[in-house]
């Protein structure tokens, strides 16, 4: 969907627009793999956060277990970008 969007907006080719957003996300999903923010103005910025250990319950065994610490993906919209969907 969204490469025929971009495609008829920018009066590209579907398949050139599908290259585009996939090698954009590729990157973004790269570069905050390896620890790098990702910044797009007027969007957000995409980051990695590192979540402390706490301890959890495996419903299906009834057991306590422990969740080690480990890095997650954030997303933070940019002002601009709250300010539209408000």
């Amino acid at each position: 969907m969204l490469a025929g969007v971009v495609s008829a907006k920018c009066s590209i080719a579907k398949k050139d627009a599908d290259q585009i957003i996939s090698a954009t996300f590729n990157l973004i999903k790269n570069e905050v793999r390896l620890g790098n923010k990702v910044r797009i103005n007027n969007f957000g910025v995409f980051d990695t956060v590192m979540r402390k250990g706490k301890p959890g319950m495996d419903i299906s065994r009834n057991i306590q277990v422990r969740i080690p610490p480990h890095k997650t993906p954030v997303f933070r919209a940019s002002k601009i970008f709250k300010a539209k969907i408000k």
